[in-house]
């Protein structure tokens, strides 16, 4: 039997649309949604800068392995001080710098670790060395060294310290690694608290 009009308005009005309800709480999911998205991707965007140090403070490292093997001593390449950043001149921030400095005779002591480093850079490293006896450094991280205050130096050490602002919010991260152990020590925090 062939539907008429009647029939067809009487089927499609049994079916209704989405209620005004229905709508806010799919847009309030939506909502929710993208707000935990937005904060995964900020989480992925600081984490993956801060791997940049990581893999200079690991290439520092290597560096200064090699030049161990080879002098049977560590190079003390920011003359015992650990707020003498390179390659920045002053505060690492925001803007990128080339590894390699043109002036090659401001930071001897970098172009002689030779470091393998070929990408820009946002931190700022130092790192100073010293022999059985030497006083170990300050750090200028918030907490105490991630060594124990009452190391006894036995044989030649390295300090690496790096420090930067992945997140460009005015908080600096420092990342610290020694020969005293394998470990890579991380810290966010207010560089006013570790003063």
């Amino acid at each position: 039997m062939p539907r008429t009009k009647v029939d067809v308005r009487r089927a499609h009005s049994g079916r209704a649309g989405f209620s005004i309800v229905e709508l806010m709480v799919v847009v309030a999911i939506v909502g929710v949604l993208a707000a935990v998205g937005i904060s995964l991707l900020r989480q992925y965007v600081v984490s993956s800068k801060s791997g940049e140090a990581v893999t200079v403070v690991q290439a520092i490292r290597a560096a200064q392995e090699r030049f161990r093997a080879e002098n049977q001593v560590y190079l003390d390449v920011s003359r015992g001080d650990l707020t003498r950043y390179y390659p920045t001149d002053g505060e690492p921030g925001n803007e990128r710098y080339n590894w390699e400095q043109p002036d090659h005779d401001e930071y001897p002591g970098w172009q002689r670790l030779a470091v393998p480093v070929t990408i820009p850079v946002r931190f700022g490293y130092a790192t100073v060395a010293g022999g059985v006896g030497d006083g170990l450094p300050l750090l200028a991280t918030a907490r105490d060294a991630p060594w124990n205050a009452g190391t006894r130096v036995v044989e030649p050490w390295y300090v690496i310290q790096a420090r930067g602002d992945p997140d460009e919010d005015g908080t600096f991260t420092f990342l610290v690694a020694t020969s005293f152990t394998g470990e890579l020590y991380q810290e966010d925090g207010d560089v006013e608290a570790a003063e």
